[in-house]
């Protein structure tokens, strides 16, 4: 599988993870090895640091449950994220 980057700006791991899965979600050249990717590397350049992200475990933490209604606000806005598509993503 080849490489690719994408740039996010976020507040939280978790969101630079949902940006990126939507950017590139967004690229048709890529949008089939984004869906056969188990894992990719989130790297934070603000406080530099390298993260292995798990796309099920990312999955699994974002998942609503049982609380249906009562879902955080904050899961929420990250699934939106990742199902976001972007038009102005660009690949690297």
């Amino acid at each position: 599988m080849a490489e690719h980057t994408t740039e996010v700006q976020a507040a939280s791991l978790y969101e630079a993870a949902c940006r990126a899965f939507a950017n590139f979600k967004a690229q048709p050249e890529v949008i089939d090895e984004v869906y056969k990717a188990r894992s990719f590397i989130v790297d934070v350049h603000q406080n530099p640091r390298r993260f292995l992200v798990y796309l099920e475990k990312l999955y699994t933490y974002l998942d609503p449950g049982k609380r249906g209604c009562l879902d955080n606000p904050k899961k929420k806005a990250l699934r939106s994220l990742m199902d976001a598509v972007r038009t102005d993503a660009v690949q690297i």
